[in-house]
């Protein structure tokens, strides 16, 4: 027994030193100087490189320690995401995929980073974006579209394949849902802006592209059409209904062409009123009633509708 025991505490305690002895990357302290350069600064798409390189120092400005750990991550080609220095220097290299753009590099060891991303310029420079909408103004419905085309140009007016484009709306909705689009080989990016019922009251659609660091806007006119008028219609049952006979109607038939109609109204032509789109009435009295429907849209137009109906003696 106190054999079996020492065994098992023998492995607690090996279990214990080898967590504690698990390997923790060594980073810069937090009082570090971290500089970081790019060469070159511009490069090709489709697998040129750039050398990044990073120097760290300490506060007294000594180099950090050898095999201090560095992280590198890109928004555009592959990176090289691990690297360790040597006398305070650590290199890493970024390769280029098809995508134009400018590939923003951040670097961290630690809490040490730089300050701002380093841009690496992959292909040419974008200088201009050309902007239309087809059609350039909506009437609005729901569902309604517009389709944005965006052409990349560089500083010499040619068109630029394969840039990283992004477009943004204020309202509606856009097809690429705020993903990147490359551009084709004429430059080309497109997307699709989609209205729904919460855009109603909107006047103007700002649709925005953006490549890099060069955006261009293009609004898109909202036309509101004018508001068609509901449409009264009405049944009634029994069709020679008796005084003190249950006479049901009803207006399911009514209806509007370009919204809902929310209110019923009814004049039952004695007296009374009623609320609804199937009511029930009770005449206490014979003779002629004209009984009127009012019927109310969500735009506040109203429409009615009369009918005369006889009702005879008990």
């Amino acid at each position: 027994m106190i054999k079996k025991l020492l065994t098992i505490a023998s492995i607690g305690l090996w279990i214990g030193l080898s967590t504690a002895c698990q390997s923790v990357d060594p980073v810069a302290p937090e009082d570090a100087i971290m500089t970081v350069s790019a060469n070159p600064p511009v490069i090709n798409a489709g697998g040129d490189t750039s050398v990044i390189t990073v120097i760290i120092t300490r506060s007294d400005g000594y180099p950090v320690p050898d095999g201090t750990v560095v992280y590198l991550t890109t928004t555009l080609g592959t990176i090289e995401g691990r690297v360790t220095t040597t006398e305070g220097v650590a290199r890493s290299i970024l390769t280029s995929g098809i995508e134009i753009g400018i590939a923003e590099i951040t670097v961290q060891s630690g809490v040490v980073g730089t300050a701002e991303p380093i841009a690496v310029q992959i292909g040419a420079a974008i200088a201009s974006i050309s902007l239309t909408a087809t059609p350039a103004s909506i009437s609005f419905k729901e569902g309604a579209t517009s389709s944005i085309t965006a052409i990349v140009f560089d500083e010499n007016a040619q068109p630029i394949a394969n840039a990283v484009m992004t477009f943004s709306t204020d309202a509606g909705s856009l097809d690429s849902g705020g993903k990147t689009v490359l551009t084709n080989e004429k430059g080309e990016a497109f997307d699709t802006l989609r209205l729904s019922s919460w855009d109603k009251d909107v006047e103007t659609v700002s649709v925005t592209a953006t490549a890099g660091a060069i955006t261009s806007s293009i609004a898109i006119k909202v036309i509101t059409p004018p508001n068609i008028f509901p449409t009264a219609n009405f049944t009634y049952s029994p069709s020679n209904p008796k005084v003190g006979t249950v006479v049901t109607f009803n207006a399911s038939s009514s209806y509007d062409p370009d919204g809902t109609i929310i209110k019923y109204s009814w004049s039952f032509g004695d007296a009374t009123t009623g609320m609804g789109k199937v009511v029930n009435h009770t005449y206490s009295s014979s003779g002629t009633k004209t009984v009127t429907l009012t019927v109310t849209d969500d735009d506040e137009a109203a429409s009615s509708t009369s009918s005369i109906i006889t009702v005879s003696g008990p």
